[in-house]
């Protein structure tokens, strides 16, 4: 599934927030690549550990060959399953990014490079287990969800 980075987001219509899209990657699309900062993957993965919108389905990735992508991702003593469900990450001034959680397989190894925007969001925003986080979660349909489920 694609949408242009910082477009509206569109997947789910019945979703509550006026979120951008960022990291809906697929074949067809040519994106922009860097190798991302190790700060930057960190707190990536820990917004992927507060899935949102999780789907029944799993999303394969298009840019790999079909036998060497693996859903099951490590990171030190923890795993995550990747490719059926969404994150949200808060920005300036009301923002909020919606990106499916395959963006961290995307970042490693595809080296997608996200808006700087999304980028300074994941760095300098609130963690998904902060109470900052959690507070402005809750206003949502899916911060309501997601909370609920990580409890």
């Amino acid at each position: 599934m694609y949408y242009p980075d910082l477009s509206s987001y569109e997947y789910l219509r019945d979703e509550d927030s006026a979120a951008l899209n960022v990291g809906w990657l697929d074949g067809a699309h040519k994106y922009l690549q860097s190798e991302p900062l190790d700060l930057f993957v960190e707190r990536l993965w820990a917004f992927c550990h507060m899935p949102v919108n999780q789907m029944m389905g799993i999303h394969e990735c298009e840019l790999c060959p079909e036998s060497i992508f693996d859903r099951h991702v490590w990171r030190g003593d923890t795993d995550l399953w990747l490719g059926s469900a969404e994150i949200r990450i808060f920005g300036l001034e009301g923002v909020i990014y919606a990106a499916p959680n395959l963006i961290y397989h995307y970042v490693v190894d595809h080296h997608y490079s996200p808006p700087d925007e999304f980028v300074g969001a994941v760095l300098k925003g609130p963690l998904p287990d902060s109470s900052d986080y959690v507070a402005r979660a809750r206003q949502f349909h899916w911060g309501r969800k997601a909370i609920r489920d990580k409890q």
